[in-house]
């Protein structure tokens, strides 16, 4: 699963990585998280960041917001017991 969200990364970012000279697919996997090697250090941090979130969370957001709504009363309201 990890791979295939680099490969998101690497096709979001694909001419930026290229025009660096550096190597797609190259990541490395820590303790703490990640470490994406392919992206030049003068890349922008927001727009790294931004995409990212949107291709590591996207799916992780949509099961979380279905749970939420299929859980939910007639009202909409989640019971107590539910919370």
């Amino acid at each position: 699963m990890i791979k295939t969200q680099f490969m998101k990364m690497d096709k979001y970012f694909h001419w930026t990585i290229k025009d660096a000279d550096r190597n797609l697919g190259e990541y490395e996997l820590k303790q703490h998280g990640f470490e994406y090697r392919s992206l030049p250090c003068n890349v922008d941090v927001y727009e790294v960041l931004k995409k990212g979130f949107e291709i590591l969370f996207k799916k992780t957001l949509a099961t979380f917001h279905n749970s939420l709504k299929s859980s939910n009363n007639d009202d909409g309201l989640l019971s107590m017991n539910q919370l």
